[in-house]
Formats: structure tokens, sequence, C-alpha cells
């Protein structure tokens, strides 16, 4: 009858401390930190959790962000990873007033930067463009910038030469 309830004590112990650890690291993974860059609607993130893969630039996870709408709520409309082969995707098309989330799955460093012929317009504290990074984003990094000209804009990342287009409805 002793072991039935020092059995039942450590069960009772064990899902006490199981559901601590869920609740912390819960929140825990809500919590972004961010660095705001002079008002040309860009943010730096560095996110305390990694998305667990991307592909086309919507997440898979069965944790992260599940849909659509909870990608809007989190400030973003969509997604574009950073690999070492390239943007993923290579094109998107996005609305006018969207802000589009970069984020670094590369095993390096990465600076993204407006490039080609027709420039997005606006400077910014260190191009000649406003659609630029001003820093190099270290892996897991994220990097935001809020379309508000409609076009098609080409960007790359300065130290691989990788290209990707934006275009805005």
């Amino acid at each position: 009858m002793l072991k039935i309830k020092i059995v039942g004590i450590v069960f009772v112990a064990l899902l006490v401390i199981v559901m601590t650890g869920a609740l912390w690291v819960s929140q825990r993974s809500s919590t972004l930190s961010q660095e705001p860059v002079q008002n040309t609607g860009q943010k730096y993130v560095r996110p305390t959790r990694l998305p667990a893969t991307t592909t086309g630039g919507y997440i898979i996870s069965t944790s992260a962000v599940t849909s659509v709408n909870e990608l809007h709520a989190k400030g973003f409309s969509a997604l574009v990873s950073v690999s070492d082969t390239g943007f993923e995707p290579r094109t998107i098309t996005v609305n006018k007033g969207a802000t589009i989330r970069f984020f670094n799955n590369s095993g390096a460093s990465v600076h993204i930067a407006a490039s080609g012929d027709a420039l997005y317009p606006g400077k910014s504290t260190c191009g000649a463009s406003a659609f630029d990074s001003c820093k190099a984003l270290t892996k897991n990094d994220f990097w935001e910038f809020t379309f508000a000209v409609s076009g098609t804009w080409t960007y790359q990342d300065t130290a691989t030469g990788h290209q990707g287009t934006v275009r805005v409805n």
C-alpha cells in the first residue's frame, strides 16, 4: 500500500514539473525582441525560436505560425527564407502595404539590398534604396520591409549575389 502512495506522489510531482516546463516554453517562444530602425518601415527581429521548416514562402510548423491569419497577426504578410542556395521563393507577389519578413536560414550572414536598374524608391542610411537591410543578418535573424510602392523590385544578397524579385500590386 505504501508503494502505491509513493508512486502516486512521484507521478503527481513529475506531472507538475512537465506542465511548468511546457508553460515556460510556450511563454518564451512567443517573445520577440525588436530593434526599430528609423522611420523606414523596417525592423530587425531576432527570434527566440526558429520555425521548424520554411518552403516556398510559407511556414510549415507544428508549433509556430499555422495560418495566414496568424501571419498577419504577427505583423508580416509573407515570408521569404534565405538559404544557402538563395531566396525561397525567388519571386513573390504581395499587395501594396504588405510587409515581407526575410528570414536567414543559411549558414552564413546575408545582407539584403535592392538591385537592378529600377531601385525601390527612397534612400536608407546605408544604401541607394530604402529597400536595404543596412546590416548583415546572422543565422536565424529576421529583417522586415513594408512595400508602400507598387512595382517589380529586384534584390540580392550582396555577399553571394543570390537574387530575388518582389512584385507589388
